[in-house]
Parts: C-alpha cells; sequence; structure tokens
C-alpha cells in the first residue's frame, strides 16, 4: 500500500500569522497559501459551508473578532483555535518540528491497526495523511483517498506524540467505505439503513480505539477507550438505555411508515444520534460531548456481533444487511440480555 504524508502548507499559514501579527500581510499573500493543493482539497471538501473567499475575509480580520461576530457557522466553531494560534504562535511552531520528526514507519503501524479491523480480502492501495491548520471544524475527516487532520485541534486538544488511534480510526473509515460501496443500495431498504449508519463510527471505535461499553468489550487487555475523551463516554455509557430504547423506537416508527423516507431518517440521526449537545446545555456554548452516540451506540450494536462471532460474522453481516437483526439477536442471546432483541416482525420490511 501506497502511503503519503503532507503537511507542509503548515509552515506557510504559520509565516502567515507571523505577518498578520506584524500588519505587513496583503490579501494575495492569503490567497496564495489556500491555493496549495491541500487547501484546495479542504475547500473541495467543505464546498459551499466555508468557500476559500469567506475563509481569506475572515484570515484578514480574525484577531479582532469576538466569536459572535463571526457569521460563517464554520468559521465560528472553529474562531477559538484560530485565537489561540495567534496568540501562543511559538508553540505552534516547535510542535510543527515535532510532527515532522515522525517517522513513516509510524503511520504504517496505524494503518496496519486499521486493516485489522477491516475484511482481508479488502483492496486498499493508497492511504494519503494531510496535516492543515484547518478551515473548519472538523478535527479529523476523509476525503476521497485522503486522511485529513487539522493541526490546530491536534495541538490543542490532543498530543502529536498519542494520537495513533485517530489515525488509524481515519483509515478505517477509508477502508470502510470501500465495502460501502460495494453494496446495493437499491436493494436496502430504510430499517436496513438504520443498521449500517451505525456501522462505520462504531466499527471504527471498536477496532482502532479499543472501545469497551456496556454490553461490547475491549478486544485486547492493554488499554481501552483510547483516544476517546472520557467524559463523553462515560456518560453516554451511563445513558446507554435511554440510547438502546429510541433505537427501538425508531425501528418501530420505521415499520409502523411514521419515518418513511431516508430525509426523515437524516434528520432523526441529526438530531439525536448526532447531537454533541447534553439536555439543558445552552445551544451557544461549546457541545459538552466529543463524540456522538452514533459512536457509542455502534459499539454497542457492531461490537457485540464481533465479541460473539468474530471480524467475518461482522463483515458478512453488513453485506448481507437483512440479516443483522438475527445476528444481533443471537449475540445478545449470547450475553443473557435478550431484553435488547429487535422484534421478528417486520423485519425485512
Amino acid at each position: 500500500m501506497n502511503v503519503r504524508i503532507s503537511y507542509d502548507s503548515i509552515s506557510a499559514m504559520l509565516d502567515l500569522v507571523r505577518k498578520l501579527k506584524q500588519d505587513r500581510i496583503t490579501i494575495d499573500d492569503v490567497v496564495g497559501v489556500v491555493c496549495h493543493p491541500d487547501y484546495e482539497m479542504e475547500f473541495n471538501r467543505y464546498g459551499k459551508h466555508i468557500t476559500k473567499e469567506a475563509f481569506c475575509d475572515y484570515f484578514l480580520t480574525f484577531p479582532g473578532l469576538q466569536e459572535q461576530d463571526v457569521t460563517n457557522p464554520g468559521l465560528r466553531a472553529h474562531h477559538r483555535y484560530y485565537l489561540d494560534l495567534y496568540e501562543h504562535l511559538d508553540v505552534y511552531e516547535r510542535n510543527l518540528s515535532r510532527l515532522e520528526a515522525i517517522t513513516e514507519d509510524f503511520f504504517r503501524k496505524q494503518v496496519d491497526i486499521a486493516l485489522n479491523g477491516l475484511p482481508d480480502d479488502l483492496p486498499l492501495e493508497e492511504v494519503n495523511f494531510i496535516f492543515t491548520i484547518g478551515i473548519g471544524q472538523s478535527f479529523g475527516y476523509i476525503y476521497e483517498t485522503n486522511t485529513h487532520f487539522d493541526f490546530l485541534q491536534l495541538v490543542k486538544d490532543h498530543d502529536i506524540t498519542a494520537f495513533q488511534s485517530t489515525i488509524a480510526h481515519e483509515v478505517h473509515h477509508v477502508g470502510f467505505n470501500t465495502v460501502i460501496r460495494q453494496l446495493d443500495f437499491d436493494s436496502i431498504s430504510l430499517e436496513q439503513l438504520f443498521y449500517i449508519y451505525f456501522a462505520g463510527e462504531g466499527l471504527a471505535v471498536k477496532y482502532c480505539n479499543n472501545a469497551e461499553g456496556v454490553l461490547s468489550k475491549a478486544i485486547h487487555p492493554t488499554t481501552k477507550n483510547v483516544g476517546l475523551d472520557a467524559y463523553t463516554w462515560q456518560f453516554l455509557g451511563q445513558d446507554f438505555e435511554t440510547s438502546m430504547a429510541r433505537f427501538h423506537d425508531v425501528v418501530s416508527q420505521i415499520r409502523e411508515h411514521k419515518i418513511t423516507t431516508e430525509e426523515e431518517l437524516l434528520k432523526e440521526l441529526q438530531q439525536f444520534w448526532m447531537n454533541p449537545y447534553i439536555d439543558g446545555q445552552p445551544k451557544d456554548k461549546p457541545p459538552r460531548l466529543k463524540h456522538f452516540r452514533l459512536y457509542s451506540f455502534g459499539n454497542e450494536i457492531w461490537g457485540i456481533i464481533h465479541d460473539c462471532f468474530g471480524k467475518d460474522k461482522v463483515y458478512a453481516t453488513l453485506r448481507d444487511i437483512k440479516k443483522f437483526p438475527d445476528v444481533f439477536n443471537q449475540a445478545l442471546r449470547q450475553l443473557n440480555a435478550d431484553q435488547y432483541a429487535i422484534p421478528k416482525s417486520g423485519v425485512h420490511s
């Protein structure tokens, strides 16, 4: 497998911040940097949500802006990281040296971890690791064959020498998306699609973060929940019954034709399963949860299939998704947790 690592746009952006602090920057300077291929990839990924023009205008004025003054939601969510960069430029320059010292072997080891949690017959030929001073709120994401990390969040919220699990997690997404592209979605029902939505993040944390939940157990005896936010994981674990009840309720709503379209299902996912706010938390404050319920509950419902039957059964079930309720119920039976079983009626609707 070909592995490419790119972070050369970071030094150019740090130079821009230094020019900004010295009040000797021009719009042409900013445009020149964001035309770098790595930034072109970022703008393509964010699309209309954060345009190159919007970012350039923001960059020239961000040191004097309050969070509420930033009108673009993506830039506003990322604003505090840019302010930290401006105030502590030397910290980021030192950390760039640490990033540059990480060897290709380090990345290849994380690729191997990801591959161990993917089908053995997966055709994965190339992975590109791209680090930039990010333009949007995502810390890590995949786009085409690229695995991107935001250098700002890496420095402020993580540790450059201890983010192995995050690399493996994102590479797992690259491979998982290859599996998903092999599915025939024309023959997949709305209920079956609901089950699939939990697999991507659920299996990534299962295999790459050694996640442990309420039903699903860590695969390895080493450190559990590597790279996962401790508060978030504890909160979601304690709220497991709420998630399970909602899961069953959505299945019922689909079978009773109360949820009838993919758009309605996506709305459910966004409002509950991907909601980073806890009940009662003001929406104008940073969200308390660092991971969605989609992660933790995906680890539960897909993870127990691995625990009981192994990795091959996990991907055989994903590839023949109509069997998910039966396989899931069989795993629950082995764990003496039949109270969580998916009812038989309407399974293949």
